[in-house]
This record gives structure tokens, sequence and C-alpha cells, in this order.
């Protein structure tokens, strides 16, 4: 590690001592990724559109004896993005972890939807991140230390039918990792997830659609379908996910850069 970063955080592999912004930390994958790096002693800025969501995860986060603090910020707005992010680095102190969490699904064939619905999900998946890495990366860099974690999908490698424009927003997004990751190394890396079949709302949404085919088929009967094409038997949970996140927020973390880690139980292996 280099000597800015260790004149910034002494305490080794772990987040702690860091500053983590954490995007659509108000539900699934977000939250729990916002409860790992606050348990890990992260200062932990949980954002989220809903501003009411980022406030209890906060709460949640510091209710288990962590540090968090809650802000309502709409990813798509980048002018917000940045007067967002400039305010909570002069009250909490610089972001070296941002985690791009943020995201919406439209989930129905081509036929059913327009341009517009493309827009609207490459503008939370991609623009978002694009506008929180152009509001943290100049002070990463200033510090010579910074971990950007972007959040794409299984769906992105192996898109199923009914989730083209999502699939074609999470696609673009590593693109875009990998190319800013060459661009920032060695200061900051920059990585994604690519999670699979995991028990949250936005799954379960998309689980709700699936069902329109079938009126007579249960949600828990659709969700036990969605699990026997899991190897490992089983939807993730996003706690499972979170733990991905912070090991790529940490030190030990070094090494890893522009790559994008599928976390499917199996489902794919390439």
């Amino acid at each position: 590690m280099n000597e800015g970063a260790d004149q910034h955080n002494a305490t080794g592999n772990g987040p702690a001592g860091r500053v983590a912004l954490v995007t659509g930390a108000g539900s699934g994958m977000g939250r729990a990724t916002a409860l790992a790096l606050a348990a890990r002693g992260a200062t932990v800025l949980a954002t989220d559109i809903d501003g009411a969501s980022a406030e209890r995860t906060a709460a949640e986060a510091r209710a288990g004896g962590g540090r968090a603090v809650p802000a309502r910020i709409d990813v798509t707005d980048a002018a917000a993005v940045g007067a967002g992010v400039a305010a909570l680095a002069a009250a909490h102190g610089p972001v070296d972890v941002a985690v791009c969490c943020a995201g919406i699904g439209n989930f129905a064939p081509l036929a059913e939807l327009d341009v517009s619905d493309a827009d609207a999900v490459l503008a939370v998946s991609l623009g978002g991140t694009v506008a929180v890495a152009r509001a943290v990366l100049p002070a990463m860099r200033e510090r010579g230390w910074g971990r950007l974690v972007a959040f794409s999908s299984l769906n992105a490698k192996t898109p199923p039918a009914g989730l083209a424009h999502y699939s074609a927003a999470k696609a673009a997004l590593i693109g875009w990792a990998q190319a800013v990751a060459l661009e920032e190394a060695p200061a900051v890396t920059v990585n994604c997830v690519c999670p699979g079949m995991v028990d949250t709302p936005i799954f379960l949404a998309d689980l709700e659609h699936a069902r329109r085919s079938d009126p007579a088929a249960t949600l828990e009967g659709v969700k036990a379908d969605a699990a026997r094409e899991i190897p490992a038997g089983r939807l993730g949970r996003p706690e499972e996910v979170a733990e991905l996140v912070a090991y790529l927020a940490s030190d030990a973390a070094a090494f890893v850069t522009g790559q994008a880690l599928n976390i499917s139980g199996g489902q794919e292996m390439g």
C-alpha cells in the first residue's frame, strides 16, 4: 500500500476507517452491502432515491454499532450526485469506497417495451454509475487509493428472454468498468459483481412477471422452480453478495481490478 493510503488508513485489510458510499442502499443487496461495510468499521453513506429507506438502513447499521448516515440521491441526476457527494464528503470525509448498487428492471419482452424503457434502465445502471464515479474519482486519485464496485448481473453474460433492456444495460456496465479500471490503475481498483438469482425485491418483481403466463402459479412455486436451475440448489442471499463486495472494498483486493465476478451458486462458470 502506498504512503498516502498508509496515512489515510492504518487499520489494515478491512474497510475500517474508510468512508464508503453505497447507492441503492435502501433495500436488497445495497442494504446488505451498507450493513456489511458498517459492521467492518467503515463510515457508510447510505443513499437511495427513497430517502426513508436510506434512513432505515442507516438506522439499522447504527443499531448494530456501526457508523452510517442517510441521504436521498437520485443517481440519474448527475448534478445532484455531484452536489450530494460533495456535501457528504465535507461532513464525513472524502469517499474511499463507492458501491453503485442502484438499479431498476423493465421485465417484459421487447414487443411490450420501447426506447424510453431502455433509456430508463441505462440511466440508472450505467449513467448513475458514471455520475458517481465522476464525483468520487478525483479525490481517490489525489489520495492514491480507492475502490469502485458496480453491480452488474449474471444476465449481462447469459441474457434470458424478456430481459433485453436490463441485460444490455448491465453488459454495458461491465465494458465501462473494465475500461475505467485501466484508466485508474494502479491507485483505484474498479470491478463489477455479477449476481445470479438472489432473493431481493427486484428479483421477486421479475418472478412476479413470470407468473403472468401462469396465473395459477404461486410465488413460492416460481421461486422453487428458479432454485432448481442453480447447482447450489437455492437462491442467493443478499448478505452473501455483500461479503464479496466487502472483500473488493478492502486492501486485500488490491490486485483485483477490471473483473466481472460471478456470484451465482454455480449457475454460470465462465
